[in-house]
């Protein structure tokens, strides 16, 4: 019998604990280490700093979709560990040769050329992997047009490229692989996902919950009314609407249907309010800060600009669980069972608030997003440390920063495919070509340009992440509501919106579908709810394409007007299509409603507003006098 030497039994004891989940960890927890040391001290030269982010995110991808899955065949397990020691092999090659690599623009050698392809298989297998087929195929069809275009017989077809060219663009420079997306996810992304981890881990997540079940829970529709302020609340910090459909859906959509609700309707409410939850400031699912990079504007404006949008959004919603529950007649939450809202705001741990607003406060005084993130982290450990039970101590910081890196990787490696897309269709002019096809078919017409963006932008978004659905549809449309005299910033906000908005959208509606899944109801049922709920989703970005003010731009006045009529314009559209206005609406009652309701919000032309402000107003006090006499005797009634 061979005897075990000194060094066979250190090897076994070191393979006992190097787990690929420890490995795993390990990587996350080093990725976040190497970006909170950069925000703090600036990063590296920007092709180096992406190409190092990248590297991280494939190897997460490769480990926790790969080598972490249980019961793996050996053959798969060992192409797992061919493709991790890929990803090892170009991340030293950034590391060591990034320098030469960049003054060998437009002439790269053989290593480039292997490096840039064996890169972009890395980024497509990965994408397959964490985002599933719809985005690998895109990814994939945009990479053959432009290595193969030049040979299609059809309008849409380009000069060609050499492979130098192509390697030169895809890998030798910052606009292929390693593109304005993948920094977007570098500098920005990734920071701000580390701030949501460190905002959760912290507690303050279960505080929102507590806040929005003592604000809304007694009141009527008191359960649905919580899921919409707690995914509001939550989505702040998450900036993924799935992820919100599951952590808050987890409990509000049991106790909706608990307290009455149909399944389907709890389904749609959560599908809707998590969805939204990336309209609200300040993350807005990470596109605040690709529309910046692409417009150039202050992030703090770009925030304003969003938030009477997101308001009208919510307030449509809150509003049409209300009087879904005033229809139904349905019970609130015993008083017994919430918690009394003063004991929250002043005993509960008020404090996990504050590095929000810091965030918000630093963003305005003129701090880089990437250094105002950083300094809000440090201000969730500040506030945390207030009290023993939120305190974040080595262990809660580690798992915060693990949990953090894992949550990158599906944007992360989005933002990676959507760069390798963009590449491809602004190089070949596929986006210039593409536009000019929309504004011809749409005869000059904007409305019709309008409603052909956003099926587009329905269309590309399903099955995708938001950041990717943006980047994509913002590539290919923004280019012709502009020529067409759009706002920019109107734009981009019209695109982001129904980038959101295919995940309620059926046919596909994978932030209804997941929750329908939850609610144990059916399906399209829930999206076609989904959207009903979350009408004024598909409405606003129309208003404030032909009106600016919508968006808080303009003469202060003006903006402070439009403000007030669009939220009487919002409360009259849910009560039209809920059809109850204090009793139940006739077909009549709800039909002048909602005309009352379509003047109100018609964009740029006072007078409409006025008379619809003048008719609603009618029907409001008329209603009111109604049910008042009818509460006062049987006899007094409509």
């Amino acid at each position: 019998m061979q005897e075990r030497g000194p060094g066979n039994g250190a090897w076994s004891r070191i393979s006992q604990y190097l787990t690929p989940l420890v490995l795993m960890n390990v990587v996350a927890f080093t990725m976040a280490a190497y970006h909170l040391y950069k925000a703090y001290f600036g990063v590296y030269e920007i092709w180096r700093h992406r190409g190092i982010h990248l590297v991280f995110l494939l190897l997460l991808a490769f480990l926790s979709n790969g080598l972490c899955v249980q019961d793996r065949s050996a053959l798969k397990k060992w192409w797992d560990v061919l493709l991790i020691l890929l990803t090892l092999a170009i991340g030293t090659y950034v590391l060591v040769d990034y320098e030469d690599i960049g003054l060998r623009a437009g002439i790269p050698n053989l290593l480039d050329k292997i490096a840039c392809v064996v890169l972009a298989l890395l980024v497509v297998i990965s994408v397959k992997r964490t985002l599933g087929w719809p985005m690998t195929i895109v990814t994939i069809f945009f990479a053959v047009y432009v290595t193969f275009g030049h040979y299609l017989p059809l309008s849409f077809v380009h000069g060609g490229y050499s492979f130098n060219r192509l390697v030169d663009i895809g890998f030798n420079s910052t606009d292929g692989i390693l593109g304005l997306p993948t920094g977007v996810s570098a500098v920005y992304v990734a920071i701000f996902v580390y701030f949501g981890t460190f905002l959760l881990k912290s507690g303050a997540a279960d505080y929102f919950k507590d806040l929005s079940f003592a604000l809304a829970g007694s009141r009527v529709g008191g359960p649905a009314k919580v899921a919409v302020l707690g995914s509001a609340l939550v989505g702040t910090m998450m900036g993924n609407g799935i992820a919100n459909i599951v952590t808050t859906g987890s409990f509000t959509i049991p106790m909706m249907k608990k307290l009455g609700y149909r399944p389907h309707f709890a389904g749609a409410v959560e599908a809707v309010a998590s969805m939204g939850g990336q309209l609200m400031p300040p993350i807005m699912a990470s596109v605040v800060f690709l529309i910046a990079e692409y417009t150039g504007e202050p992030l703090y404006k770009l925030m304003i600009w969003a938030f009477v949008p997101a308001l009208m959004y919510f307030l449509c919603l809150f509003w049409g669980v209300h009087f879904e529950a005033l229809k139904s007649k349905l019970s609130t939450i015993p008083k017994e069972e919430l918690p009394e809202f003063r004991t929250v705001l002043f005993k509960g741990p008020w404090y996990l608030l504050l590095p929000l607003p810091t965030l918000v406060i630093l963003l305005f005084v003129g701090f880089s997003p990437f250094y105002s993130a950083f300094l809000s982290i440090i201000a969730i450990l500040v506030c945390a440390s207030l009290h023993p039970k939120s305190r974040m101590g080595p262990r809660k910081i580690m798992e915060a920063m693990i949990e953090g890196s894992l949550a990158c990787v599906v944007m992360g490696l989005a933002c990676a495919a959507a760069s390798i897309i963009v590449a491809s269709i602004e190089v070949t002019g596929l986006g210039l070509s593409f536009s000019s096809l929309m504004i011809a078919i749409a005869g000059g017409n904007l409305i019709l340009l309008l409603l052909l963006a956003m099926v587009a932008s329905i269309v590309l978004g399903m099955g995708m992440t938001t950041v990717a659905a943006y980047i994509i549809v913002a590539t290919l449309t923004i280019p012709a509501l502009v020529r067409m005299g759009v706002n920019e910033i109107a734009a981009h906000m019209f695109c982001f919106y129904f980038a959101i908005l295919s995940g309620i959208t059926p046919p596909v509606a994978i932030g209804a579908f997941v929750a329908a899944g939850i609610a144990k109801a059916n399906e399209l049922r829930t999206a076609v709810t989904a959207m009903k709920l979350g009408l004024v989703g598909l409405v606003v970005p129309y208003l404030f394409v032909y009106d600016n003010s919508f968006l808080l731009m303009g003469d202060l006045w003006e903006t402070a007007l439009r403000f007030v009529l669009s939220i009487v314009g919002v409360y009259a559209l849910s009560s039209s299509l809920n059809g109850y206005l204090f009793s139940n609406l006739s077909l009549v009652g709800r039909t002048v409603i909602f005309a009352s309701a379509a003047a109100l919000l018609w964009p740029q032309v006072w007078a409409v507003n006025f008379v619809g402000l003048a008719v609603f107003g009618a029907c409001y006090a008329s209603f009111s006098v109604a049910r008042r006499r009818a509460m006062e005797g049987p006899a007094a009634g409509i």
